[in-house]
């Protein structure tokens, strides 16, 4: 969640003016804005394969020789809307099923023209998937704090099953420090090379290029503007229905994450902290008897007042010189 000290409209500035500098090099990969007028324009093709999970189709284009086909990865810049990711520091309980846990962002674009491109672009692809089980394109994008955002996942871990003769590939200390996933996985699940999520930051030079280096997953926090590196999936889904097509979800599975500008966010929190402190009206209580004894004081010399009586007992006339 951005909240009420993040400054939306200087960060969705930032965001387009970023996104259009990036893109317009010419070298970044596969850029999924640049598909919101076609996708089958691209070169782009579909592969499809199946495991003991079901049919998976991916996007894929030729490589330089023509001689196989990889997947595609796309591209997309937006702002951390929220973000469930590493390090693992506190133990799942026991219902928390393993092959469900993931690492996920989730990005918005604050209404900014490049990131409804992107979207425009994700819907393109996901068409060009669909084409294969003859079927319309879904709603990717749902809708948080006012605007589309894009939740893009990675699950940390693939059933041996699916993985086949993939081989487990440990966890670095900064994804899994306590070794909490390593003994949760069992012996059914491995964390393979295509759970694998990389973290980078952008570094401008003194030269002027920008150079990318490796970082700790902590460090990406809400408000931040990143570059996303995804690829798509169409699978058969596990509800099953009657329908003679089968039952399909598009998946956008994280790849990377790049750090572009964390300005925004760290102002925030700054402007959070230094907030002074609201005025508060103490509530106070009256516990006791105190009370109850003043004002029986107090009504008792009233009576006297009206009664003179009312007093010590005795009452002296006085006399008349």
């Amino acid at each position: 969640m951005l909240g009420v000290f993040y400054q939306h409209e200087d960060a969705a500035q930032a965001l387009e003016t970023v996104s259009a500098s990036r893109i317009d090099t010419g070298i970044l990969t596969n850029p999924i804005a640049l598909c919101d007028k076609s996708a089958t324009n691209t070169g782009f093709t579909t592969t499809s394969s199946s495991s003991a999970g079901g049919t998976a189709w991916r996007v894929t284009s030729a490589t330089e020789d023509d001689s196989i086909e990889e997947e595609v990865v796309f591209t997309v810049h937006g702002i951390v809307f929220q973000c469930d990711l590493p390090p693992i520091v506190q133990s799942y309980g026991k219902s928390t099923s393993p092959r469900h846990l993931q690492q996920k962002v989730v990005i918005t674009g604050l209404g900014t023209p490049t990131f409804t491109k992107a979207l425009n672009g994700l819907a393109r692809i996901d068409s060009l998937l669909r084409l294969n089980i003859r079927d319309t394109p879904k709603e990717l994008a749902t809708d948080l704090g006012g605007y589309p955002t894009l939740t893009i996942a990675n699950r940390f871990f693939t059933s041996k099953k699916i993985a086949k003769e993939e081989e487990h590939v440990g966890f670095t200390d900064d994804i899994d420090p306590k070794g909490i996933l390593e003994a949760f996985r069992g012996d059914t699940l491995v964390h393979t090379t295509e759970n694998e999520v990389f973290y980078y930051r952008r570094n401008l030079l003194q030269t002027g290029e920008h150079h990318f280096s490796k970082i700790q997953p902590a460090n990406i926090k809400a408000g931040d503007v990143i570059e996303v590196q995804f690829t798509v999936t169409l699978v058969e889904s596990t509800n099953k229905n009657t329908a003679r097509k089968p039952n399909c979800i598009t998946k956008l599975i994280l790849r990377s994450i790049t750090l572009l500008d964390d300005t925004f966010s760290e102002n925030a929190r700054l402007a959070q902290v230094l907030m002074p402190a609201p005025n508060r009206r103490t509530l106070k209580r009256k516990v006791g008897h105190d009370e109850e004894e003043s004002r029986e004081a107090e009504h008792r010399l009233k009576r006297m007042a009206i009664d003179p009586t009312q007093g010590n007992g005795s009452y002296n006339q006085p006399t008349q010189s």
